[in-house]
């Protein structure tokens, strides 16, 4: 992600966060003059509230600002910025929940369970927020045919299919097909991009392809994993 990538996903997050932070500090207010008005501020009804407002913006403001950062960029760090940028508004969104608590049963000694239970609502709604946005983290770190090939992986075996593409049936003798190899590679790959696999050593990429045909249930020889495994070292090596 360039310089200017960077500073357009920062406007935009900038941007977006704002207008919900005004928003929601809108309607709040209207929410609080209302209830004053039918006598039910000082009420669960209140707190209830708060936590349906904070949680419609943040879901609207999640699918907003995944949609907008992803025409800038798709890659880890975009999806990061907006993780980090989601973390950030849950916390200023607990305030505007706190002071409607406040304005609903004080903050003495008999307010004190309605905060517990308040405070069990947000967490739930914040780990539901941040789950919505780690849908979206497949589609932000998936490597593209380029990043494969830059990574030397489609030098290694056959053309790579599809990393979506399961593997195929194993054939009669057990042996490993070509479509087979693509799959793994494709899987590997994968693991290199989103940092699930960071190999020190040859042997850890001999390992982590026995697991793969392993899971598949597939028979392969050590010599042609390791011959693959070495490739794959040489080129992570050259490339440091």
């Amino acid at each position: 992600m360039d310089k200017a990538e960077r500073a357009q996903i920062r406007l935009l997050l900038d941007h977006h966060g704002d207008e919900l932070r005004r928003h929601y500090a809108e309607q709040l207010k209207a929410m609080h003059a209302d209830h004053a008005a039918r006598g039910v501020l000082k009420s669960g009804a209140t707190i209830k509230e708060a936590l349906r407002i904070a949680e419609d913006l943040t879901v609207t403001y999640i699918k907003t600002i995944v949609e907008a950062v992803a025409d800038v960029a798709q890659n880890i760090r975009a999806f990061n910025s907006i993780y980090t940028d989601v973390t950030i508004l849950l916390g200023d969104l607990k305030r505007g929940v706190d002071d409607s608590v406040e304005l609903a049963v004080g903050s003495g000694e008999r307010g004190r369970s309605a905060r517990s239970e308040a405070n069990r609502l947000y967490l739930a709604f914040q780990q539901r927020a941040l789950r919505l946005v780690e849908i979206h983290r497949l589609s932000f770190t998936k490597p593209s045919p380029n990043d494969m090939q830059r990574m030397g992986i489609g030098s290694i075996a056959a053309p790579a299919a599809s990393i979506t593409q399961p593997a195929p049936p194993k054939n009669n003798g057990g042996k490993p097909l070509a479509a087979h190899w693509d799959a793994m590679w494709a899987d590997i790959a994968v693991q290199l991009y989103v940092g699930d696999l960071k190999p020190k050593s040859q042997k850890e990429i001999k390992d982590a392809i026995f697991a793969w045909f392993n899971a598949k249930s597939i028979d392969v020889g050590d010599t042609a994993v390791t011959d693959r495994a070495r490739q794959l070292w040489q080129k992570i090596e050259a490339s440091q």
